[in-house]
């Protein structure tokens, strides 16, 4: 198995087949033996002979994956490429537990982390619930080291402060973008 997403990665340890996973993309970095794991390196940017020299019998990716002859040649080949929507909410996080269960043909694994996923986000709202409008943090989240980009809405960034029960000052953008000093200055975050 190729997972291709950190979300992906994750859900596809957390259902124990960590053992199956040959290789995964820079950014699945969760749990700790993700470490142990060859790396294709960006998601966005793969190489086809990368992932072919593997030998997969199964791919799991975010729809996101690239470029786009890389993708075009993964849907021409025999290996089972099964591509996870791009949706970071609740509902979208138990989506994709459902397709990567199904995908592994393990639907009982699948059920039960749905609910313990879905406990999760019920406590966490539960608690932001309790943080007054006026009390709720400006947050931003960047990533970058040459170049900051923040983000937006439609990332799983936001998806996390607003959940936290943080505002996001970046919400009027969709997804990642470049963040220069006096916008950041002008969005003055609390952290």
């Amino acid at each position: 198995i190729i997972t291709l997403g950190p979300d992906i990665s994750e859900i596809a340890f957390g259902l124990g087949v960590g053992d199956r996973i040959v290789a995964l993309d820079r950014s699945s970095r969760f749990p700790p033996e993700t470490a142990s794991k060859p790396n294709l390196g960006y998601r966005r940017s793969l190489s086809i002979e990368g992932i072919l020299s593997l030998d997969p019998d199964l791919i799991l990716a975010a729809e996101d994956i690239g470029p786009p002859d890389t993708v075009d040649i993964l849907k021409e080949l025999s290996i089972p490429v099964v591509f996870l929507p791009e949706d970071n909410s609740a509902a979208g996080v138990e989506r994709k537990i459902d397709i990567i269960a199904a995908a592994l043909n393990l639907g009982s694994e699948g059920r039960k982390m749905k609910v313990t996923v879905a406990e999760a986000f019920e406590k966490i709202t539960r608690a932001a619930d309790q943080v007054p409008s006026e009390g709720r943090k400006k947050v931003v989240f960047l990533h970058g080291l040459l170049r900051l980009t923040a983000a937006g809405r439609n990332t799983p960034a936001h998806e996390i402060i607003t959940l936290a029960g943080g505002k996001n000052p970046f919400d009027q953008i969709d997804g990642y973008k470049t963040a220069s000093e006096e916008l950041l200055l002008k969005m003055k975050p609390d952290t």
